[in-house]
């Protein structure tokens, strides 16, 4: 019995060290503002308000921020990533672990009516510009132009299915910009980022 409450007082005090290192941390560190790993802007403290207390925005938000803010988070998104690339995991939230180290996220096609309501909108503001040229362009991200990298049988739907589906139902009045065939003739150029969707300088002159 002894032994039993010694071990769960040993286990406690680590625990509270533990915690009490990350709030030292998170105090001491700097908040980052942009994440470049992620090319996203990370979550930044949230102003304390009763209001936002009282509906549960505050918590909701500084749970956001304490995620976005933990101590060396690329770190252990790093070692996290490798640990299920080394146990043979494709996939990790939407985003394929493909060949030659490409991160591919996956594509899913909409929603059909939201779908048909983006293209009345497009249409309807043709519709509005009584003058001049209007022209509109569909790019594809990498997970469709370097579609062999993709990890064997990965569902993915076509993104090239959409851009052409697209080109048919817009207005007569704009000027639709093909630029599918461009890319995929350049796709064993470093057009894209391996860890991003986006396409990189090169990509983007082309």
């Amino acid at each position: 019995m002894k032994k039993n409450i010694s071990y769960k007082s040993v286990l406690a005090v680590f625990l509270l060290m533990y915690i009490g290192s990350i709030i030292f941390l998170n105090n001491i560190i700097a908040d980052k503002v942009f994440s470049e790993s992620e090319n996203r802007r990370l979550e930044q403290a949230p102003k304390f308000s009763t209001s936002q207390v009282v509906d549960g925005r505050y918590t909701t938000n500084y749970e956001k921020y304490i995620t976005d803010q933990f101590p060396m988070r690329d770190f252990w998104i790093g070692v996290k990533s490798s640990a299920e690339k080394l146990i043979g995991k494709k996939e990790n939230n939407g985003v394929y672990l493909g060949k030659n180290d490409f991160l591919l996220e996956r594509f899913q096609k909409p929603e059909e009516n939201k779908f048909l309501g983006k293209i009345k909108e497009v249409n309807d503001f043709a519709k509005s510009i009584s003058n001049g040229d209007i022209y509109f362009i569909l790019i594809p991200g990498s997970t469709e132009i370097l579609k062999e990298n993709l990890p064997a049988f990965a569902p993915n739907d076509s993104q090239l299915e959409i851009i052409e589906e697209t080109k048919e139902l817009l207005s007569h009045k704009i000027n639709f910009v093909s630029i599918y065939e461009n890319l995929f003739s350049h796709r064993k150029n470093y057009i894209y980022y391996r860890t991003d969707h986006h396409w990189t300088t090169e990509g983007a002159y082309l």
